[in-house]
């Protein structure tokens, strides 16, 4: 049981297309980990399917921590052609976007938007609140215990893929554009 994180990703920036944003980075995880490739694909699956040309200048492949986050934006910032939003792999890499723009003096979201994939309960945490494709980790515990319980009655067969879907929370990282 996983959640789907390539229909996460297409979903979330299809909301950020329809908003007016054609001008999205990504800091992904390692594209050899199956979470990494999913979010990446599904970020590159939804701009093709937009009919917005890819920037691979724009795709920051790195790691799943806050400093690889904050690496990223630095090396985005040097390159001086900044995007409109960043989708990042997760919240930790957001954690350190969010502390390298401060520091680039650039303010969230007012000079640019932040958003990708985490919890809403830790993403609170963060000022403002991350614009998030939400994994509730209750969520796969509750549907983990149901199937459990289903096999042991004997209402479904072991080996079945399970895939969960995310549910996307805009908030105050990503603004909402005026039109």
């Amino acid at each position: 049981m996983v959640f789907n994180d390539r229909a996460g990703a297409v979903d979330a920036l299809d909301r950020m297309v329809q908003e007016g944003y054609t001008r999205i980075a990504h800091f992904g995880g390692y594209s050899s980990t199956s979470v990494g490739k999913s979010r990446m694909d599904g970020y590159l699956e939804a701009l093709r399917k937009n009919g917005i040309q890819v920037k691979k200048e724009w795709i920051f492949e790195g790691g799943f921590e806050w400093k690889d986050g904050y690496e990223s934006f630095l090396r985005l910032c040097d390159s001086g052609d900044l995007p409109e939003v960043i989708f990042t792999v997760n919240d930790r890499v957001a954690l350190g976007a969010y502390r390298a723009a401060r520091e680039s003096g650039l303010r969230i979201p007012e000079d640019i938007g932040i958003y990708g994939f985490g919890f809403h309960e830790i993403t609170d945490f963060l000022d403002p609140k991350l614009t998030v494709i939400d994994q509730d980790p209750r969520k796969m515990g509750r549907v983990a215990m149901k199937q459990l319980l289903d096999e042991i009655e004997e209402k479904s067969h072991r080996g079945v893929e399970l895939y969960l879907d995310e549910e996307f929370l805009w908030r105050n990282s990503v603004k909402k554009k005026e039109g």
